[in-house]
């Protein structure tokens, strides 16, 4: 595949490409520097570097957009041109949707601009809520909200939105121990990137502003002679929200402008930081090891639904069927492989893996061959038992039924999204 960029086949540029990924900035840029010196130095190799752009620094306040650094080199012994693309993983693995999109936006290209884009800009994002509104944690109202989605009467739904807004979701005589479970307490919201736990909050709790300047309450620096907070520079280099903070090195925040005493102290916050959260994930509400120890990692599994059914997976390759069935044999095993980050895949019998689709209620899940963003998921904790958060911040959603029935994605937690491992022997 290949792109015309400017109407003139004379400057097609990317006849060829590869891309490499890496997990720091700091690997990334040596690896720039390596390709540079080796494109300038060897004979063959005409013209030496051709062109390079750093998409990890654009300027202005884009708060979106695929990022990498960008090369051009000629093919060794040859005037076919190579784009040589340095990626980082953090946004590696979210290439695969952003291209989807790409592709389709390129068929809106008109002389006056991007139709779809502008469209969205006028129509759409007028109606988006803020991102830090965006995230919800697990509450018993929430399982109110999220039957009014599973249940299409409507006097039903007037009933609990009303109990949801005046949060009356007591725990009542005939419910069930996995209706009391959904009920998890202020104790377990830290597990979600909630208001309390945005960026924008973090930031000021860790680095605050004490002269009083910074627009944000946020520690600022001086940047291309200019004061930028903090906040502000790891917003504009795509770390919109606190769990992207976690992967991030010292040499990445030096090169983030830190200052070395403002580094140490927001290295100190945001490893303990992460260290508590990963407590209050796998420790139960008094703070010793109990019902929330992550003891199926490594394990092969069972995964028991809300109504007693269990996950199913079909054999086959990519896009293979996941479904329900009411009992255990090999189709309802899974390995629960962990993954940095707190995060876990699910191996099936069969070898492949489960696989979210990106979108709202009722989104697709299926199988996949290979593990990547899309198969990568987060555990929780909700009582005793535990809900599966897709990268899209949706969660998986068991249908009532037997043999065959629906496993799916919802946009919030209720009784159809909790499940249980079990062990297989």
């Amino acid at each position: 595949t290949y792109y015309v960029y400017k109407g003139n086949y004379k400057q097609l540029r990317d006849l060829l490409r590869c891309s490499f990924v890496f997990e720091t900035f700091s690997d990334l840029y040596r690896a720039f520097t390596i390709l540079k010196q080796i494109a300038n130095e060897e004979k063959t190799m005409n013209g030496g570097l051709l062109f390079a752009k750093d998409l990890f620094s654009r300027s202005g306040n884009e708060s979106f957009g695929y990022r990498y650094l960008q090369v051009y080199v000629n093919c060794p012994g040859s005037n076919i041109v190579c784009e040589v693309q340095l990626n980082h993983k953090m946004f590696e693995q979210h290439k695969e949707d952003s291209y989807y999109l790409f592709k389709r936006m390129r068929l809106f290209e008109t002389e006056n601009g991007n139709t779809a884009y502008n469209y969205a800009t006028q129509h759409i994002r007028p109606k988006l809520q803020h991102t830090s509104e965006r995230f919800q944690s697990l509450s018993s109202n929430n399982n109110n909200n999220n039957n009014n989605s599973n249940n299409n009467d409507k006097k039903n739904d007037k009933k609990n939105d009303k109990k949801s807004d005046q949060n009356q979701n007591d725990v009542k005589e005939g419910e069930t121990e996995m209706d009391m479970d959904i009920d998890i307490g202020e104790g377990e919201t830290n597990a979600f990137e909630g208001e309390e736990d945005s960026i924008d909050s973090l930031l000021r709790k860790w680095l605050p502003d004490t002269s009083g300047k910074s627009p944000d309450g946020v520690t600022q620096v001086i940047v291309d002679g200019k004061p930028k907070s903090y906040l502000q520079i790891l917003k504009q280099h795509g770390f919109g929200c606190a769990d992207h903070l976690e992967p991030l090195q010292m040499e990445d925040l030096r090169r983030l402008h830190f200052k070395d005493n403002h580094l140490k102290t927001f290295w100190k916050h945001k490893t303990d930081y992460f260290v508590l959260l990963e407590q209050k994930t796998t420790k139960g509400e008094d703070g010793k090891e109990g019902y929330n120890d992550k003891w199926f990692l490594n394990c092969r599994v069972a995964i028991k639904t809300y109504h007693g059914t269990y996950l199913r997976a079909h054999p086959g390759k990519v896009g293979s069927e996941l479904d329900l069935q009411t009992k255990v044999s090999d189709w309802e095993q899974f390995d629960v492989i962990p993954l940095k980050g707190n995060c876990i895949a699910l191996r099936t019998f069969h070898g492949t893996f489960i696989r979210a689709s990106p979108g709202g209620e009722g989104s697709k899940l299926d199988l996949n061959t290979e593990v990547r963003h899309r198969e990568t998921f987060t555990l929780v904790p909700v009582g005793s038992s535990w809900a599966i958060r897709t990268c899209y911040s949706t969660y998986f959603r068991a249908h009532p039924g037997g043999a065959g029935s629906t496993i799916d994605l919802q946009t919030q937690v209720g009784q159809w999204e909790v499940f249980q491992f079990e062990k297989v022997k």
